[in-house]
């Protein structure tokens, strides 16, 4: 699934840009896709932390993708519909600890591109510990979850837009009540992962208005 979503998503950042260079009067939509670094901390109310993250640490980095699409109205605002994944690594025949983060967002800048802008969303959140089979572009293998679940997701950022690119800090939060085995056995309550992203991007399209040539 992640795959295929970042394949739509390219699809749609480079759509954007086509899109951009068609019509230079206005332009109000804007995609984005870039990768980045996180650092997540994961809690529970009752588990293992051993069964449900494959280590007895409850602090992991990772490497992530951001990529993100939406409707800018104006050059101070814009919304959108952004995706932000981590995993811990690219590991081969060994558990790897994953999350997938799908959030509504909104975002305002005071002074318009370039320059800084705040971001805030919310969304839903799934949490999944997978069998990793040491690929870089598919890094997940088919294989049941040893533990997977969904929940709610909190997402706010503070970032630079610049010339075709921006740069975040994002702070995003997950809760999920349960996460279940793949028999349907209970492997932990009140799961909760707090991460923090690093992330570079590249972007196309957002508000603009040119005269026509």
């Amino acid at each position: 699934m992640r795959q295929s979503l970042l394949l739509a998503l390219g699809l749609s950042l480079l759509s954007t840009a086509a899109h951009a260079q068609d019509d230079p009067v206005r332009q109000h939509v804007w995609a984005a896709l870039g990768p980045g670094y996180g650092s997540a901390t994961f809690s529970c109310g009752s588990c293992s932390y051993r069964r449900a993250l494959g280590t007895d640490g409850r602090r992991l980095g990772g490497s992530s993708i951001t990529a993100g699409a939406g409707w800018a109205p104006n050059r101070y605002v814009r919304f959108g519909l952004v995706y932000d994944g981590w995993l811990n690594g690219v590991k081969r025949h060994d558990s790897l600890p994953t999350l997938d983060f799908f959030n509504l967002t909104a975002a305002y800048s005071p002074r318009g591109s370039p320059g800084a802008f705040i971001e805030a969303g919310w969304g839903v959140a799934r949490y999944g510990l997978e069998l990793g089979s040491g690929s870089f572009f598919n890094p997940v293998a088919q294989h049941d979850s040893f533990a997977s679940g969904w929940g709610q997701s909190y997402r706010c950022g503070l970032g630079w837009n610049g010339k075709g690119f921006a740069a975040q800090v994002i702070y995003t939060s997950g809760r999920q009540r349960t996460l279940w085995a793949a028999d349907s056995g209970a492997v932990a309550t009140r799961w909760r992962e707090h991460v923090i992203f690093l992330v570079i991007e590249a972007r196309a399209g957002g508000y603009g208005v040119k005269a026509r040539p």
